[in-house]
């Protein structure tokens, strides 16, 4: 399973748990909008991940 994170701002600890989780149960992708706006290559991630999860 493949895991997209795409974060819109710092993200809290509870965020930061859930994230740390996905990474020991999938590959884990995360993107942070304030640093990485190649939306070509985001949307690209949006296809190939099984889930995708907006914060």
């Amino acid at each position: 399973m493949k895991n997209l994170f795409i974060l819109k701002q710092e993200p809290d600890p509870v965020i930061q748990a859930i994230m740390t989780e996905s990474k020991r149960d999938a590959e884990t992708i995360v993107v942070d909008l304030r640093e990485n706006q190649d939306y070509e290559e985001i949307v690209d991630h949006i296809e190939t991940c099984d889930k995708v999860i907006t914060w």
